[in-house]
């Protein structure tokens, strides 16, 4: 049996059509970016400073996660490591409408239910 190289374990950088779509909209002085799609290991770890980046608008910032499709525990760390940056900073980040596969991973995860405190959705 061949032993496991630490390269093996390092994510490759993903294509352009694996990036996980951050659609973004204004309204109201308010900026709302809705992400679709998987929120995994693999595609928190060249997403992740993309997100914190929304963090250095000006504009109170929104995330409508009704759209993933998929979601694990690094996808809840991304979340959390938002909110963490959001509060350090001083700004308020809120949650839209979230789906039921991040809602399943969360509870799955045993975070409790008020972890991601919602609001309904706007469209875009």
């Amino acid at each position: 049996m061949e032993p496991i190289s630490r390269e093996s374990f390092h994510a490759k950088p993903l294509t352009k059509s694996q990036m996980l779509p951050v659609k973004s909209s204004e309204a109201n002085d308010s900026s709302v970016h809705h992400i679709n799609g998987s929120l995994t290991i693999y595609t928190v770890g060249a997403e992740r400073e993309r997100l914190l980046g929304l963090l250095k608008s000006p504009a109170p910032l929104s995330l409508d996660l009704s759209q993933v499709t998929e979601c694990d525990s690094a996808g809840l760390q991304l979340l959390c490591a938002l909110q963490k940056s959001a509060r350090q900073a001083g700004r308020k980040l809120r949650w839209l409408s979230l789906s039921e596969a991040l809602l399943h991973c969360a509870s799955e995860a045993g975070f409790p239910d008020n972890t991601f405190q919602t609001e309904p959705a706007r469209q875009p």
